[in-house]
């Protein structure tokens, strides 16, 4: 499963080691959990990590374009700025979310792989064509038949955002 996942995610770049960590550029962000266990399934626990992204994205002041919390893994589309890089955003929130999920289903131990995979978004085509993908996604795995029915997505917040809890933002690039 990991050769497969690593082939399918073959165009975002693998994190770890020595980095320079850009402020004010996209990225496309994947972060999978440990041995793919679908504990973000449970609805409670995709609630906490939205409850956690949206913490930390006021603690952050990163921009979020868009993101999706599938049952083993999340996509994130986002902006760090000089508050903090990539990395820090990325240890807190999954720091921060797994320890509130492993409360909630009563297990210790890790939650998250330590890495994460980035893509460096450099055009507006790209971002576009990023969010649009992680939307999809739900709709590919078979969870829902339209993007914006998926709960634990910015789709909504992209096609109606007076309908949508989550604001996102929307108005950066176009």
């Amino acid at each position: 499963m990991a050769d497969k996942a690593k082939h399918k995610y073959e165009h975002l770049r693998h994190v770890r080691g020595d980095r320079q960590d850009l402020r004010w550029t996209v990225f496309h962000i994947r972060a999978n959990t440990i041995d793919q266990q679908p504990w973000l399934a449970r609805e409670d626990c995709a609630a906490i990590f939205v409850e956690e992204l949206f913490r930390l994205r006021k603690k952050y002041a990163f921009g979020l374009f868009a993101f999706v919390i599938m049952p083993e893994h999340v996509h994130l589309v986002l902006m760090p700025t000089e508050v903090a890089g990539i990395s820090k955003i990325m240890m807190s929130l999954k720091r921060c979310s797994a320890w509130k999920i492993n409360q909630r289903l009563g297990r210790k131990g890790r939650l998250w792989r330590k890495e994460f995979f980035d893509h460096w978004a450099r055009k507006p085509k790209q971002i576009a064509e990023a969010i649009q993908y992680l939307h999809s996604n739900p709709v590919r795995r078979g969870l829902v038949r339209n993007p914006e029915d998926y709960p634990y997505s910015s789709c909504l917040a992209w096609k109606s955002p007076e309908k949508s809890p989550y604001k996102i933002d929307r108005d950066c690039f176009w």
